[in-house]
């Protein structure tokens, strides 16, 4: 052990530097001598630094050589503009030519897209082509109104129910709210046209129509939508279950049935207070009690018989119709009835606007002379006939000026609400179905006094693919467009209503100036109750409730009488009200000459006066 330990100490160093020496020569073979980097290119070894040499010896000379080639090659390309111009210019039978039709509304530039109105489509359609399901516009608030009522309310509970005459000793207030909603006709037609449909899938019918409201918070903040149910006078049956097609066609053949009361919904039996059936006057200053907008020479006598001229503005067309129906009035009163009376259902009458006949059934609204000359219109039915040169081609243009318990006209408290509506089924790019903006109206009768709300209207349309009958020429990517009864509005497109406060059922005011040192002032209170306004007055110190009951009627307001103090600004002496929400007001002698005091004591006077 001692000697081997001794000669590693003497050639140790030896040992390890020829063993490194060995390495660098290895080293030296491997990387210097031989390159272990190599590729085979076009059957060479090249290393690195020899590839781009070998690319320009071969490959990129011969490109060049073809590139600097003078020769070149021809290709025949087939003039297909031509085939197409000659399938455009075919006229036949199975793609006839059809005049371009303008739509006012979007502008005298506006023209819809060519479709075929007949026959079948070419060949090279597949027989049928269909973009999409239509895409419905959304319905416009035109007017939003509130009022006070006493009515008699009803709910018709059966597909054959009618409207009851109600006992007056069942009527109740009803504080309602009224929507005046309009349907552009023009976006309705663009909609049809862009969706491409089958010629024998353009019918559609109203399947629904409700009010969606929103409330003002005390934050300033609005709360969440909310759908308001409509009212029960018109028999609507629960929503057929999706994909029961026998439901689903019960269903829409009723609705069809009731396509003026879905697009203009009837109100309960009309007794007292403000008449929802008619807008309410709004004069401009200096009109003398005209219609807004009247000219000077404008009488509305001069239009009694004949056609109503097209030029009329819209208030003067209904001062026409309003004259109209005084006339026939006048004439029944004198045994002189002009042609067009009696029973309805029978179509082109002839005669004045306004005439009730003898047959008058369930309400619907009557229908107005408001198509062009010439048009023969059928009426209604099971309503007396209305004069004018109508009768009917598919809608009906109407008004509420009628009641749920017959064809008596209502009592006139304003301008005439005029609606217009289909009858049944109709395809809105035809002008014997829809000639105009579809225009109706919705009610909320569930809105409390002295709130603030929104509304939008949101209606649904069938399906006009629904059920149709889909050979195997329908393009199996469209096949589910069939399913679905409903297209419904889009709720985010349809835009909100300028906001209405609700009128309040209790008003209090001021009933004396508070003069020296009186800590009792007196108030006076009007409260709505039996269809119209009553007034009361009351007595109240600090810490006192202002109203209570009097005559089975509450004058409760929800005010306090905090304090009765000097106004430093005026030197006069108020009184200071605390609600119980936690409101605060200052009353003073400006009550006394408030014009709202001798609105609601006309009010009082007109209904003591019935």
């Amino acid at each position: 052990m001692e000697k081997l330990t001794a000669f590693a100490e003497k050639y140790l160093e030896w040992v390890v530097l020829a063993v490194a020496g060995v390495f660098v020569l290895f080293m030296v073979y491997l990387y210097v001598l031989n390159n272990p980097t190599t590729a085979e290119l076009a059957g060479d070894k090249v290393g690195p630094g020899e590839v781009d040499e070998k690319l320009l010896e071969g490959n990129a000379t011969r490109l060049q050589s073809a590139i600097n080639n003078p020769r070149t090659v021809d290709i025949e390309v087939e003039n297909v503009v031509e085939a197409i111009a000659a399938k455009f210019d075919k006229q036949d039978d199975t793609f006839p030519q059809i005049a371009r039709e303008t739509v006012p509304s979007l502008g005298a530039d506006f023209e819809l897209p060519d479709l075929p109105e007949g026959g079948e489509m070419p060949e090279e359609s597949g027989g049928v082509f269909i973009a999409e399901l239509p895409k419905i516009p959304p319905a416009t608030v035109a007017l939003v109104y509130d009022g006070k009522a006493k009515a008699i309310p009803f709910a018709l509970e059966g597909i054959d129910d009618v409207a009851p005459e109600g006992n007056p000793d069942d009527a109740i207030d009803t504080n309602w709210v009224k929507v005046v909603y309009e349907i552009p006709l023009a976006q309705l037609r663009q909609s049809w046209q862009q969706a491409a449909l089958p010629n024998v899938a353009k019918q559609t019918v109203f399947l629904d129509a409700h009010l969606v409201r929103e409330e003002l918070l005390p934050n300033g903040e609005w709360g969440p939508a909310i759908k308001i149910d409509r009212l029960p006078t018109v028999f609507i049956p629960e929503e057929p279950a999706v994909g029961n097609k026998g439901q689903e066609e019960s269903f829409r053949n009723f609705m069809a049935q009731q396509q003026v009361d879905i697009v203009m919904e009837p109100f309960f039996q009309f007794e007292e207070g403000d008449d929802p059936r008619f807008e309410p006057v709004q004069e401009e200053e200096g009109d003398e009690g005209n219609v807004a907008g009247r000219d000077d020479d404008f009488n509305p006598e001069d239009f009694l018989e004949g056609p109503i001229p097209d030029d009329l503005t819209p208030e003067q067309r209904e001062a026409v119709l309003d004259a109209r129906r005084k006339e026939a009035q006048r004439r029944q009163r004198e045994g002189n009835r002009p042609r067009g009376g009696g029973p309805g259902g029978f179509g082109g009458f002839e005669g004045y606007g306004g005439e009730f006949g003898p047959d008058s059934g369930a309400f619907l609204p009557i229908a107005q002379s408001r198509p062009p000359s010439g048009r023969e219109f059928e009426n209604f039915g099971e309503f007396g006939g209305y004069g004018g040169e109508f009768g009917f081609g598919g809608f009906g243009y109407g008004d509420e000026f009628g009641d749920p318990r017959g064809g008596r006209p209502g009592i006139r408290r304003g301008d005439q609400e005029i609606g217009y509506a289909p009858r049944s089924f109709f395809n809105p790019l035809d002008d014997s179905d829809l000639d105009a903006n579809v225009r109706g109206w919705l009610y909320d009768i569930t809105a409390e006094p002295g709130k603030t709300y929104r509304y939008k209207v949101m209606y649904a349309l069938q399906n006009p693919l629904w059920n149709y009958d889909a050979g195997d020429e329908f393009p199996e990517d469209k096949l589910a467009l069939l399913d679905p009864l409903f297209i419904e509005s889009d709720q985010l497109a349809t835009g909100w209503s300028e906001q209405i406060e609700v009128e309040p059922d209790t008003y209090l005011f001021l009933a004396k100036e508070i003069r020296g040192n009186d800590n009792s002032p007196e108030f006076t209170v009007f409260r709505w109750k039996d269809g119209t306004m009553n007034e009361e007055s009351f007595t109240a110190s600090p810490g006192d409730p202002i109203g209570g009951m009097k005559d089975d009627i509450d004058y409760t307001t929800g005010w306090i009488l905090a304090d009765v103090r000097q106004d430093p600004a005026t030197n006069e002496r108020v009184a200071v009200l605390i609600h119980t929400d936690g409101r605060v007001q200052i009353r003073g002698k400006a009550d006394l000459s408030d014009d709202q005091v001798d609105e609601l004591r006309d009010q009082i006077q007109i209904a003591d006066s019935r």
